[in-house]
């Protein structure tokens, strides 16, 4: 695939990189433990679902999608140095972050972003050292995925899906506020209906891009992976190349459980749901028992 960027990340050659992404509420929080549990940095500053903030700081906006290349290239590039630690942060690195940081943005504050930028200064000033194998995990990655893909040569994406019908009814619906009118190309009210389109949505984009990169992109059912942990991490860490003699396998094994929500769809009114939609939870996998 030919590259949109006029170059890739210099240092990706000697830095793997795993990134995470989802809908919210997927179940990455458990993929971010493992991952870190199999001693990849997952940065510094987390919140308690594990996502990496720097990520939402630069990224998590709604003009993201019609960022320059231009643009991208320099916070990505931003993003893959302050991570890392490859790289301190240049003057205009701080300025740029700091204007990132001016104005409130739907679910985040502008004092939310500041105190994001202030820790990441600090944190520089403290932790300023190359940091291997590194990742992040943020559910609004998949959404440049496909440009992190290219910028990044051995980056490799975990995509966590989990029941469609499930998802509809989740109380953590925060992308839907800033991506499913742009994802679905017209405006509609929030509704579980709502929340099942823009899961199709997202999957079959997700489905197209794992054709296009097959050796890059892990599809890793959520519920399936709950239900037989051992087979569920040793496909992800064979799929990210980590010896698995090394494994802390009764560490990660006890982090694992299935959610008590699982299944939750069946006690709920699932007749609001296009019936093309139901056919493509149950096309990516998914028992459907209505």
């Amino acid at each position: 695939m030919t590259s949109n960027f006029s170059t890739t990340y210099e240092f990706s050659h000697v830095a793997p990189i795993v990134s995470v992404g989802a809908l919210g509420g997927s179940g990455t929080r458990l993929i971010a433990k493992i991952l870190s549990d199999c001693g990849i940095h997952m940065g510094l500053d987390l919140n308690e679902p594990l996502d990496n903030l720097l990520y939402t700081l630069l990224f998590k906006r709604p003009e993201i999608v019609a960022t320059s290349t231009e643009q991208l290239f320099d916070d990505f590039t931003l993003f893959a140095n302050a991570l890392s630690g490859v790289k301190s942060l240049s003057t205009k690195n701080r300025a740029y972050l700091q204007t990132l940081a001016e104005i409130d943005r739907p679910q985040h504050p502008a004092e939310w972003l500041k105190i994001r930028v202030s820790k990441l200064f600090d944190d520089q000033e403290r932790n300023h050292f190359c940091r291997y194998p590194w990742g992040w995990k943020e559910p609004n990655t998949h959404i440049l995925a496909p440009q992190l893909l290219e910028f990044f040569p051995t980056m490799k994406y975990v995509h966590v899906v989990r029941h469609g019908l499930d998802m509809a009814f989740s109380d953590n619906q925060n992308q839907m506020f800033y991506w499913a009118n742009w994802l679905l190309g017209d405006i509609a009210p929030l509704s579980p209906a709502r929340s099942l389109q823009y899961w199709c949505a997202v999957q079959l984009r997700m489905q197209n891009l794992q054709r296009q990169y097959p050796d890059r992109i892990y599809w890793l059912n959520y519920d399936s992976f709950c239900r037989a942990p051992e087979v569920g991490i040793r496909g992800l860490t064979e799929f990210l190349q980590l010896d698995g003699r090394l494994l802390p396998w009764s560490t990660l094994l006890a982090e694992v459980d299935l959610p008590p929500t699982t299944g939750r769809y069946t006690q709920r009114d699932c007749s609001q749901f296009r019936a093309d939609d139901v056919a493509i939870v149950r096309a990516l996998g998914f028992d459907v028992l209505v």
